[in-house]
C-alpha cells in the first residue's frame, strides 16, 4: 500500500512540473526608440526600434501600427522600422508594436510621438515682376 500511495504522489509531482513547464506566457514587447513623446520635423525619417522575446517559445513576428493602422511586419530580429520623412502629418501620432510568439500570444507597447510642421522662412524674400 505504501508502495502505490509513493507511486501516486510521484505521479502527481511529475504531471504538476509538467504542466508548470507547459504553462505558454505572454512574450514581451518594448519600444526602445524612439522615446516616449518624442517630437520630430516633417522632414525627419523616423526610426522604431522594437525589443521582443518570448521565454518559452519565439516570436513568430512584430507588427507595427501608426495611429491604429497597421504598417508593417517583421518576422526576423531585428526588428527595426523605418517611417521615412513626410509619411506622417504635423501633429499627435500613436505607434504601437505587438509582439505575436508562434503559439499566437501577444505583448504589446505604445509610445506617443508629436510631428512638428516646421517650414523655413526665407530672410531675403523679394517679389519679382
Amino acid at each position: 500500500m505504501k508502495n502505490i500511495l509513493f507511486l501516486l504522489g510521484m505521479t502527481a509531482i511529475l504531471l504538476f512540473a509538467t504542466c508548470k513547464d507547459l504553462k505558454n506566457e505572454f512574450p514581451t514587447c518594448t519600444i526602445t526608440a524612439p522615446a516616449k513623446d518624442a517630437e520630430f520635423n516633417l522632414d525627419d525619417e523616423i526610426n522604431v526600434v522594437v525589443t521582443a522575446n518570448d521565454d518559452n517559445g519565439v516570436i513568430a513576428q512584430v507588427q507595427l501600427y501608426i495611429d491604429n493602422e497597421g504598417y508593417g511586419s517583421i518576422t526576423n530580429f531585428p526588428y527595426n522600422f523605418t517611417i521615412p520623412a513626410e509619411t506622417l502629418k504635423a501633429g499627435a501620432h500613436i505607434i504601437k508594436a505587438v509582439a505575436i510568439s508562434n503559439s499566437g500570444n501577444k505583448g504589446e507597447d505604445v509610445v506617443s510621438i508629436t510631428v512638428k510642421n516646421t517650414f523655413t522662412e526665407c530672410a531675403n524674400f523679394e517679389t519679382f515682376n
